[in-house]
């Protein structure tokens, strides 16, 4: 892979704590009554695990609110605004009662990438899979004696794994502040790994997994470029864009109930809708716009007069997301709940292609994305996944492990991958919005 420029050598070591997004996660099991309750600004820093039994819920919704869905078709999966006077709940727990939902959100392990993959995301996929399969060249020969030391003096590394030196005429003077950046970022590296370990070894909390290490390996990948981390832990989805369900689960033997609102995907039988109402996702990273750059102030102009629900470029009105275009979302759990995490970082990316959808259908000229990679983190290990788009139904596509924080070659490749998405972000996914927003 080609040479990445050092990033910083000052490691963001007050990463903002992640804040839980309500205190009643640890105990209540019901989203819904939680719902009602709006959530405080601040939040304790102390990290409740998560329980695998707590349901995600439904809520009904009015048949009258297809009114507000303006010129959204049944294609985008989008759903309705929830209403208080109608309560029934459901719950969706289970990567199977995804197959459910109106537009269904099917689980793929990896088998096949040329067939699985739209072209796009085959491209990145290829890139990452270069550094993490092809164990293409990601550590810089400075780091040689820090691997070593790591598995012991007597073992022999692999010569494939190291960049090669820098030979260039540059001046001295820039060869020796490259070299001082790397040594910061392999100090950098080798914080991260003691204090995963220690949240490993102490039982640290999901947010203290979150804070000390995520956010600032996260951090470390995007420095230097125009891609910003945000913490979004209470970027609640716009109801306009959240996922409806069927009247029947997986399994149901009501034939002419699915039949029904398979026709009908926003309408159950008694003429209500099911929304699924969800945890939120972490940890995005986002483009660093503002009301100042071009980009961020074209989406300022088209979002100013919308209705309330749609007051941003994406699924959520988060203020600190709204003239971002979010392009990964990251999902962490301190102990493994690998099925729990596919289905929030699913469902909130189901709300992501809802919400291009209306967007696209401003401007029929500019195609839909049809794929999305996003990010589950459990202890040490990440995974990347590619949400795709069928049109009639997403495929989340799993099983694309990209490095961890137990080991320093670990941690560069994870790094390198990282970087890999960054990059995507600021070339094809920003191209996007430019040609969505006709910015030169």
């Amino acid at each position: 892979m080609p040479d990445t420029p050092p990033p910083s050598s000052n490691l963001r070591s007050a990463s903002p704590s992640k804040r839980r997004r309500l205190e009643a996660d640890e105990d209540d099991a019901h989203f819904a009554e939680v719902d009602q309750t709006p959530r405080p600004t601040t939040r304790p820093i102390t990290q409740p695990t998560f329980d695998p039994n707590r349901p995600v819920v439904l809520l009904g919704a009015s048949h009258s609110h297809l009114q507000s869905l303006g010129s959204r078709t049944h294609s985008t999966g989008s759903g309705l605004s929830p209403t208080r006077k109608k309560r029934s709940t459901s719950p969706v727990k289970r990567t199977q009662d995804l197959l459910a939902m109106s537009k269904p959100i099917k689980m793929q392990s990896v088998s096949n990438r040329e067939e699985q993959l739209p072209a796009e995301m085959l491209e990145l996929c290829s890139r990452v899979e270069d550094i993490t399969l092809l164990e293409s060249p990601v550590v810089p020969p400075e780091a040689r004696a820090a691997l070593q030391q790591e598995i012991g003096k007597n073992r022999r590394l692999p010569p494939h794994w190291f960049l090669e030196e820098d030979t260039t005429t540059a001046s001295e003077e820039r060869r020796m502040a490259a070299a001082a950046a790397v040594y910061a970022e392999l100090a950098s590296l080798q914080k991260l790994k003691r204090v995963a370990k220690q949240c490993e070894e102490e039982a640290g909390s999901e947010s203290d997994w979150t804070t000390c290490v995520y956010s600032n390996m996260l951090e470390l990948a995007t420095a230097g470029s125009k891609v910003q981390l945000v913490d979004i832990t209470t970027a609640r989805v716009a109801p306009e864009w959240q996922s409806t369900i069927t009247s029947t689960l997986p399994g149901s033997s009501s034939a002419s109930s699915a039949s029904s609102a398979s026709r009908r995907p926003y309408v159950t039988d008694d003429g209500g809708a099911a929304v699924v109402v969800t945890k939120m996702v972490d940890l995005a990273l986002v483009l660093d716009e503002d009301e100042h750059t071009p980009l961020g102030s074209a989406i300022q102009d088209a979002i100013g007069s919308a209705p309330a629900g749609e007051k941003s470029i994406n699924q959520s009105t988060y203020g600190r997301i709204a003239l971002r275009p979010l392009g990964v979302a990251i999902e962490t759990k301190a102990r493994s709940d690998v099925e729990g995490g596919r289905v929030q970082l699913a469902l909130w990316t189901a709300a992501w292609f809802a919400r291009m959808q209306a967007w696209v259908a401003r401007k029929p000229t500019e195609g839909m994305p049809l794929g999305l990679p996003v990010i589950l983190v459990c202890g040490h290990s990440w995974e990347l996944s590619f949400v795709c788009d069928r049109g009639e139904k997403l495929d989340f596509i799993h099983g694309f492990p990209i490095g961890g924080t137990k080991n320093l070659v670990g941690m560069y490749r994870l790094l390198a991958v990282l970087r890999v998405l960054v990059e995507w972000m600021d070339t094809k996914f920003r191209s996007f919005f430019n040609k969505l927003l006709d910015i030169a």
